[in-house]
């Protein structure tokens, strides 16, 4: 997905990844090189492929504690080059691999400028244009423009459907599986009587009180629910009951 949205910014793409199944669909979707570190020096590769130069910018979209990604980022780079933070990686830092060049590190907000801000995400309050280009929801509006031009395609990325009972086997395909798909699908099937609904109507929900702790049930394990939900209905037993 990065490497589209930069295409579709004019950019040439070099992408490095340790498996050499996504640099093929990488590079089938728009990739312009791909390196695989087992097979080239990746920094030298990235001098040779820029005339000696040095890349203009550096994503990294990697989850790895090691912190050498990080320094063969900044070693690819041009003077003055960027560096830009997507995933979760060791950063352990060593001021020899960006002081000389003047880079820039930045770290990504999620889905950008707002995130995380209860006045702009709550409350409406969006920030001037002029000041804040790219905010969460026009970052938002531009990635649904670049699916409807076709400038994004996601159709090769999910390889494998499971059914809703087999869950657990699609997140353990992820973690584990041999060839760690980018993403699964989980399918599930209506009755021939049921008919979808969009909405769920719960009477009375509003106006009923309860006496004692809040009921709450909680749907989903994800990296969200695991961090924040579920520690803070711990600290809140006194209120909340699962």
């Amino acid at each position: 997905m990065t490497a589209q949205m930069l295409r579709s910014n004019g950019c040439r793409v070099i992408g490095v990844d340790v498996d050499g199944g996504r640099i093929a669909m990488a590079q089938s979707m728009g990739l312009d090189w791909g390196i695989h570190p087992d097979d080239f020096d990746q920094i030298t590769q990235v001098a040779r492929l820029t005339g000696g130069t040095g890349a203009d910018g550096v994503i990294i979209t990697a989850a790895s504690q090691s912190d050498e990604i990080v320094s063969a980022a900044f070693k690819m780079c041009r003077k003055k080059a960027r560096v830009v933070l997507v995933g979760d990686v060791g950063l352990d830092l060593s001021r020899a691999d960006f002081y000389a060049k003047e880079l820039d590190f930045l770290i990504s907000s999620s889905y950008g400028p707002g995130r995380y801000d209860e006045h702009y995400e709550q409350g409406g309050l969006d920030y001037p244009i002029g000041y804040v280009r790219w905010t969460e929801g026009r970052n938002m509006a531009e990635y649904f423009r670049l699916l409807a031009d076709g400038l994004v395609d996601l159709s090769n990325l999910a390889t494998e459907i499971h059914p809703l009972a087999k869950a657990a086997d699609a997140y353990g395909a992820l973690k584990n599986g041999p060839q760690k798909p980018l993403l699964v699908l989980l399918s599930y099937e209506l009755g021939h009587d049921v008919q979808p609904r969009r909405r769920l109507d719960i009477p009375g929900v509003a106006a009923r009180k309860h006496a004692g702790r809040i009921r709450v049930g909680l749907i989903g394990a994800g990296g969200f629910a695991k961090g924040m939900h579920l520690p803070n209905m711990v600290e809140m037993a006194d209120t909340f009951e699962p």
